[in-house]
Order: structure tokens, then C-alpha cells, then sequence
């Protein structure tokens, strides 16, 4: 089995070539959540401020009235769009202010758009910034400043100034796909991935600092008018080191019934990972969910909402959280290092992310930082139909370490430090192999074309016989479409 993904490293190498020599990388899409083709975040804007994550294909779905399930994104550039005809296709302006081609007989209004809508925002001593998602028309547009984005093999990470508060913030996507060679499931098989978020400053004050993200039911559903639930796991249930999980999902649950890769079956989780005190959480629409927050109150202040199950696109319901990342002045300043850095975890050091490192403020002053986790999670029933057979996601197959989501989330929790520190270690080790063969350019787009190969990949289990079955999205079309939109601007990051 071990086998099935050792074959894929010449091709990784063999793919990088599409992207070209480009250093640093303004990669045209930044994986965010990518773990398999089922489960595909992206964020195909400069700004993770910009727009909305989307699928990994950029497909609009809807219009059943018309005959018309998808419709491909061609061109994603993002300003000066004008309406005009090319080879019998219009290409408009939509809501992200991208340009779309599309047949004329059929013009989506923007919620359409396969996009998987994550909005965040970060409050600061009182004041509001967006860091990620599109602006909305009920909430202010100030946003946080992105100041790095690089990719890394396993693990996206970007950095903001938040205004002028002397506060930044890094935010960290990482798919543990790395150990590919071992045969019995381990994190490399978990469908989810960790988003680390941490504010720090230097400047020897004290901050109030809370995050805000949510998800919305879209990347739950194949249609956006499909009925959706949601529950939360009480907290006598909660695995250790798990301070909240909540789950949603469509009420059909029909497996399979589906022509894109956009599932309308299983469970998405979002838990927070760590101590309870200092979390918040609420499963409510969107907009209340989102107006709370910014008016300065916490989500503790909200009830879940009790009159689902509704549509995905009704008051679109949201799983949401709050952290505090407050940051406390150091009561003396450090004596070892001008750099040291006070941590609220042991977890290791995060990946460079392109922006400054170390202190910025004066000497004898320590960069002082709060950190947590968040996990995003899919739980899929069966992953693969074959001649009649649902296959098992590998991970609850009789080589995985657990069979259900909980069991999922108390391994993730229990190996966080030494998952994603193994992660950030590979993703070094990595890119310097890289390096030495083919220069730092090469290194550099390698790192996007391994999280594009192990992105296109699922694994399941063969009931009958206990077997691993690799289900391949075509990986070639998969690079050549990302090569496709790293036109759509500047090749390099600004």
C-alpha cells in the first residue's frame, strides 16, 4: 500500500514544471483546507481578504430549471471586467469581482458561485478588522494588512499587521500529509486540517485580542437550496483536549447522488482544540453570528439556533467561533534575547509565513504571542462506490485508529504537538532536498504541486478484503487549471 503513494514522487517533481520558474510564488490559488477532492479550500484572491475561499474547481452550481448543473470558471481576472462576447460565451462581472465565461442562456445571480464561504474577523483593543473573506453589506470593510503568504508542502501560512495597533497576526492552514509511506492509517489519512491562529506584539502593552471565524454549510452541499443540521457535542462528551466541536450536514445524506465532486453527504466538524475557558462558539445565521461579534460581544451571548434543519442558503446557518488571544505585557523584559517569544502552548514554532520574524520593538522588549488551534474536519460515511460497493474512508477501515468523528478529533487533539511539529519538519526537510536538486525556484513551486497531488487524492477501504483503493482526481488537469489562473494578474507575490 505504501507503494500507491511512492509512486506519486516523481510525478510530484515531473508536475512543478507547469507553474514555471517563479520565486517567490504569487501561487494563482492558496491551499487552505486541501485534504482530498471532496474536501478543497482555496483562496484564489492576492488578499485572503479579498473574495471567498472557493472549491478547488471554481464550478457554479444550480440552475436545474435551465439543464445546467456546472459551469466552469474561465477567467478570474479581478478588475476593470466588462461585459463582452467571446467565441459565443459572455463574459460578466459576478459579485467577487471576477470575470466568468459563461453560456448566455444562463446567468447565475453571485450565490451561485461554488465559493465555501469562511469569513473572519480579529477585534483588537476594541476595533473591528476582516482578515479573512469577502466584504459584506452589513459589516464595516476594514481589514487587517497581509503583509506574507507562502505555501509550504504541507502547510499554508500567511501573516497581517492589524491597523495600527502594533499587533500582527498569523494564521496557518496545515493538511498533515506527509509519512506517505506508512501502510496503517495515520495523519496523513485524516480527513481535516489544523488553521493555527496567533496574535503577537512587541511593543509592551497590553492588548485585548479576540478571533472570530465561520464556516457556512456550503462546502456541505452540492446545492445551496439542499436542507442542512447542526448539533454540538456536549461537553461530558467532548475527547480530552477538545474544548468544543460542531458539526453540520445535509439531512439527506445521499451518497453518491452527486455529478461534481461538491459532496451532499457527510459531517463536517469545527472544533476548537485546547482548554475550554477563552472559547466561544454559536450556531446561528450568518449575519447575527457575524453582527455580534463585530459589535463587541461575545458569541457566548448567542443561543444555537433551534429552528433547523433549513436550507443551506436560508439565513445561511454558520458554524462560528471566538478566541481570546488577549496578550498581557511581559512583567519584565526578557534578558536571553531581544527575540524571545512567550507562548500560551508548547507547540513548536510556527513555519516562516513571509513575514517579519523576531522583535520589532525596542531593545531589551520581547515579542509576546497567544496562540490556538481550530480543526476542520469531514466525516464521510463511505468515500468510494465501486461495482456496487461503498468503500470506507481508510481512516475507519481496519488499518485506521478510529471509527467515528470523535475518535477522529481525540487523536488530533492528543497528537497536535507532534503532528503538526513532524509537518513543519518535513515541509523544511522538503524544500531543502528540493533545493539542492533543482534551486530555490523549484523548491518553491514543488511545495504548491505536492499540496495540489496529495489535494487530488482520497484513500479508502475495501470491505471485503481490507485493501486500500486510491481515488486520483486527475491530478495533470488539476495542475493545468491552477497553471491557468496564475495568469490572471502578477506571477510573483506584491
Amino acid at each position: 500500500m505504501g507503494r500507491g503513494y511512492r509512486s506519486l514522487v516523481p510525478l510530484v517533481l515531473s508536475l512543478a514544471m507547469c507553474h514555471g520558474d517563479l520565486l517567490p510564488l504569487r501561487p494563482p490559488c492558496a491551499p487552505l483546507s486541501v485534504v482530498s477532492p471532496y474536501q478543497s479550500l482555496w483562496s484564489c484572491d492576492d488578499y485572503l481578504y479579498d473574495g471567498w475561499p472557493q472549491f478547488w474547481d471554481g464550478t457554479i452550481n444550480g440552475g436545474a430549471g435551465l439543464g445546467l448543473s456546472r459551469v466552469r470558471t474561465a477567467y478570474l481576472q479581478r478588475h476593470n471586467c466588462s461585459p463582452s462576447t467571446v467565441s459565443g460565451y459572455l463574459v460578466f462581472s459576478t459579485c467577487s469581482g471576477r470575470c466568468l465565461l459563461l453560456s448566455p442562456v444562463f446567468l447565475p445571480p453571485c450565490e451561485l458561485v461554488a465559493r465555501h464561504s469562511v469569513y473572519g474577523m480579529v477585534r483588537v483593543d476594541g476595533g473591528i478588522y476582516r482578515w479573512i473573506g469577502a466584504k459584506t453589506n452589513y459589516l464595516g470593510a476594514e481589514t487587517v494588512t497581509q503583509t506574507g503568504l507562502v505555501v509550504h508542502p504541507t502547510t499554508t501560512g500567511y501573516t497581517f499587521e492589524v491597523g495600527a495597533t502594533g499587533v500582527s497576526l498569523s494564521v496557518n492552514f496545515t493538511t498533515p500529509a506527509y509519512d506517505l509511506d506508512e501502510d496503517a492509517a495515520q495523519h496523513h489519512d485524516w480527513p481535516l486540517s489544523y488553521v493555527t491562529v496567533e496574535a503577537s506584539a512587541s511593543d509592551g502593552k497590553d492588548h485585548a485580542v479576540q478571533l472570530y471565524m465561520d464556516i457556512t454549510a456550503e462546502w456541505l452541499v452540492n446545492d445551496n437550496a439542499h436542507v442542512v443540521a447542526w448539533s454540538r457535542t456536549g461537553p461530558g462528551d467532548l475527547p480530552e483536549g477538545v474544548a468544543l466541536d460542531m458539526a453540520m450536514g445535509t439531512t439527506s445524506q445521499n451518497f453518491g447522488a452527486t455529478t461534481t465532486d461538491r459532496v451532499n453527504w457527510g459531517v463536517g466538524h469545527l472544533a476548537v482544540l485546547g482548554g475550554a475557558p477563552g472559547a466561544a462558539s454559536a450556531m446561528v445565521g450568518s449575519q447575527l453570528a457575524r453582527e455580534t461579534f463585530s459589535g463587541g460581544a461575545s458569541l457566548s451571548t448567542l443561543a444555537d439556533d433551534a429552528t433547523g434543519p433549513r436550507a443551506a442558503n436560508d439565513d445561511w446557518p454558520v458554524l462560528a467561533v471566538d478566541l481570546d488571544l488577549s496578550l498581557a505585557a511581559p512583567a519584565a523584559p526578557a534578558a536571553a534575547s531581544s527575540s524571545a517569544r512567550h507562548r500560551s502552548n508548547n507547540l513548536p514554532a510556527a513555519p516562516d509565513s513571509g513575514g517579519s520574524s523576531g522583535s520589532s520593538g525596542s531593545s531589551g522588549s520581547s515579542v509576546v504571542s497567544s496562540r490556538r488551534t481550530m480543526v476542520n474536519a469531514l466525516d464521510l460515511p463511505a468515500s468510494m462506490y465501486y461495482f456496487g460497493t461503498n468503500l470506507h474512508p481508510f481512516w475507519k477501515g481496519p488499518h485506521g485508529n478510529a471509527t467515528d468523528a470523535l475518535g477522529l478529533l481525540a487523536a488530533a487533539a492528543a497528537q497536535a504537538d507532534a503532528v503538526l511539529g513532524g509537518a513543519w519538519a518535513f515541509d523544511a526537510a522538503l524544500e531543502k532536498s528540493l533545493a539542492a536538486k533543482g534551486g530555490d525556484a523549484f523548491a518553491t513551486v514543488s511545495a504548491l504541486v505536492y499540496r495540489q497531488t496529495t489535494g487530488a487524492l482520497e484513500k479508502a477501504t475495501d470491505p471485503a478484503t481490507g485493501e486500500a483503493w486510491y481515488r486520483g482526481r486527475g491530478v495533470w488537469e488539476f495542475c493545468m487549471r491552477r497553471e491557468t489562473r496564475r495568469k490572471k494578474k502578477h506571477n510573483v507575490l506584491h
